[in-house]
């Protein structure tokens, strides 16, 4: 398997990746998942329990949910993620007043502007095919 923006390769494919959701014993979700989820399950762990030992780095350990997040989407949202925030950080320490007014919102704005837009690009490469379908021309 690789993967086609960088061209790593994440090892041999390990079978059907699908999950048993039909088998209701907690015991056989969790061999389902070790392969996959005992690093991220770990990682999780580490990253919430690491500011309370060590309350001295606090600033310096990223968030649990934005590193789960980072391995979710692809490699460039996690780089769009951490770029915002070194916006978002020089902005805070040049400019506090204003940033503690518009940081938020801009950022709501380019997540809701970037959905949209992903949105509107989905209806403009499909839209003839489905107007076609729906309508029977």
């Amino acid at each position: 398997m690789s993967n086609h923006f960088t061209g790593l390769s994440l090892g041999p494919p390990m079978g059907d990746q699908r999950l048993d959701l039909t088998d209701r014993r907690p015991h056989v979700a969790l061999v389902q998942l070790a392969p996959r989820g005992c690093c991220a399950t770990l990682v999780g762990i580490a990253l919430a329990a690491l500011p309370r030992i060590v309350p001295a780095w606090r600033e310096w350990i990223p968030s649990p949910a934005g590193v789960g997040l980072a391995w979710t989407f692809h490699w460039y949202y996690g780089l769009l993620f951490f770029l915002g925030g070194v916006l978002g950080w020089w902005v805070e320490t040049r400019h506090p007043r204003w940033s503690r007014e518009f940081t938020f919102p801009v950022a709501s704005g380019w997540i809701a502007g970037e959905s949209l837009m992903g949105v509107a690009l989905v209806i403009w490469e499909n839209g003839p095919d489905l107007a076609r379908k729906l309508f029977g021309h």
